[in-house]
């Protein structure tokens, strides 16, 4: 230890980092002890050295607990304006279907179920010549008995027809008064067509048309409308969460190829031939009738199926197939495999032309019990597997045991076996196709 002595003095004493001790007399000292418990006293530069790091030590910490606390308060604020910006969107787009959207689609379901009830012995009777009952050209042609307009139906018919025309006024005042609303520009053209066919048809039905049929038949109702709509909501209610975070995408080989070849097998399957297997599918559900896509490839069924006057929701696994299914203005595709299906039970039918088949024994189990899930009661699910196996890319495919077809749909889901059918390929000509429908007990 290292003594200082210092004289007393009426002041304080004062002892840095030390002990203090008297002599007894008029003395005090102060030890310090060093690093190696033998420091000598502290001088006052030494003092001086130590409160300026003191002071650094101070001011740095002082400096990082500030740009600590800026940036806690930065990323707290980002976060406010973040669900700020999120409750609005969410706002605005509940406005879309609370003003436009969903009062639209109600009326045009109460039409839709007025129309099928509609002059139904003119239709009957245009069907039985092959021909389809079109309610402009029948409105402006002149009977037997000279009657044009409203007045050729029958009381019931008058009656029914009038509020149509009432359905499509308020139809009309809804696309002048809130069509602000409407961001797909494809959309906006086909309500103008629409609304060409709700005037022409009131005019029609005053009797202000007569003889003028062959002039108005390209006036016609667009058909795609209900479809458009329908997915037009489904694209609002998908976007309402703009905080959605994306899925890992990690395709297999399969789903490789389709993702490489999307613009190929476009062009190669685009003109293919599905007529007859339409046909029958179409039998079996109702006019209008909401359908699943399956596994839609670039949305060739989807468009024809919303072209013809069904709603229609798509999925496939392939990111690049859902971008050109989107691709149609109209459609709504995701991107989904076969086990993360979760819709319930809301389509009156199924369609999986050609995408059960790269699924194995396992997997296909799944998928059907899903497409189960998705199904009215009374509904149907159609789905179409390869005969053979001529494999000539990287894709996998699996032929499937008819027998135990029947045992996972007829014995576990109780579905009945409605119909069977082979057809060739439409787009080549060595592959041959099982075609069948299921419907939901």
């Amino acid at each position: 230890m290292a003594d200082y002595v210092k004289p007393l003095d009426e002041k304080t004493i004062e002892c840095v980092f030390g002990q203090v001790t008297s002599d007894g007399n008029s003395n005090v000292r102060c030890s310090i002890e060093s690093p190696s418990n033998k420091l000598g006293p502290i001088a006052s530069d030494q003092l001086v050295v130590i409160t300026s790091l003191a002071t650094v030590l101070l001011a740095l910490g002082t400096t990082l607990y500030t740009i600590w606390k800026y940036r806690s308060d930065s990323r707290m604020r980002l976060e406010q304006i973040q669900n700020e910006k999120a409750k609005n969107h969410k706002f605005e787009q509940l406005q879309k279907i609370e003003k436009f959207y969903g009062p639209f689609n109600a009326l045009r379901e109460e039409s839709f179920i007025l129309y099928e009830h509609f002059a139904l012995e003119e239709k009957s009777i245009q069907k039985k010549q092959g021909k389809k009952f079109r309610t402009l050209r029948f409105l402006t042609q002149k009977n037997e008995s000279g009657l044009v307009g409203i007045e050729k139906l029958k009381p019931y018919d008058q009656s029914i027809l009038s509020n149509i025309l009432e359905i499509s006024e308020r139809s009309l005042e809804l696309i002048e008064s809130h069509g602000g609303y409407i961001d797909n520009p494809a959309l906006h053209t086909l309500l103008g067509k629409l609304a060409a066919h709700f005037r022409m048809l009131k005019l029609a039905a005053d009797g202000k048309l007569e003889g003028l049929s062959e002039n108005l038949e390209d006036i016609v109702f667009p058909r795609e409308i209900d479809g458009a709509i329908d997915n037009e909501i489904h694209k609002i209610e998908s976007s309402k969460n703009i905080n959605n975070v994306q899925k890992k995408y990690s395709p297999n080989k399969t789903v490789r190829f389709y993702d490489e070849n999307s613009q190929q097998y476009a062009l190669r399957t685009r003109k293919a031939d599905m007529s007859g297997i339409y046909d029958e599918f179409f039998r079996f559900i109702p006019k209008g009738a909401r359908i699943l896509d399956a596994g839609c490839g670039v949305g060739r069924d989807t468009k024809y199926f919303i072209q013809e006057g069904y709603k229609v929701r798509s999925f496939d696994a392939s990111a690049a197939m859902v971008d050109m299914c989107n691709e149609y203005p109209f459609a709504f595709c995701e991107k989904m495999k076969f086990s993360e299906i979760q819709f319930g039970p809301t389509f009156d039918a199924v369609w999986a032309s050609a995408s059960l088949l790269h699924l194995n024994s396992f997997d296909i189990e799944i998928a059907f019990k899903k497409l189960w899930q998705c199904l009215i009661p009374g509904g149907y699910l159609y789905f179409s597997l390869k005969q053979n196996l001529n494999k000539s890319d990287t894709r996998e495919y699996y032929i499937h045991d008819e027998i135990i077809l029947k045992k996972i749909l007829v014995d576990d889901l109780e579905m009945e076996l409605v119909k069977a059918w082979e057809t060739p390929s439409s787009v080549n000509f060595y592959d041959k196709f099982e075609n069948y429908i299921y419907k939901k007990i």
